[in-house]
Formats: structure tokens, sequence, C-alpha cells
């Protein structure tokens, strides 16, 4: 019972509580209005 308290907490805290560091969004709506920016930094960094 703990281990899916925990969990949900995480989940909450990671996904739908915002952050101070984000500008006060949700991490959910930082990627959302950031996924384009964020993006093409993955692509770069990745062997093919």
């Amino acid at each position: 019972e703990a281990n899916l308290d925990l969990t949900t907490w995480l989940v909450k805290y990671n996904s739908y509580r915002p952050h101070e560091a984000l500008a006060n969004l949700t991490p959910l709506e930082y990627a959302q209005k950031n996924f384009f920016q964020v993006l093409p930094m993955w692509s770069a960094s990745t062997k093919i």
C-alpha cells in the first residue's frame, strides 16, 4: 500500500503540480508549450 501511495504522490508531484522553476507551470504544461523548442536538442544529441 505504501508503494501505491508513493507512486500516486510522485505522479501528482511530477505531472500536475506547478513548479516555480518552470514559471509556475505544471511539467505537462511546460512540455506542451516548449515541445518544439526541446525536440531539436534531443535529435542533435543522439547517434544514428
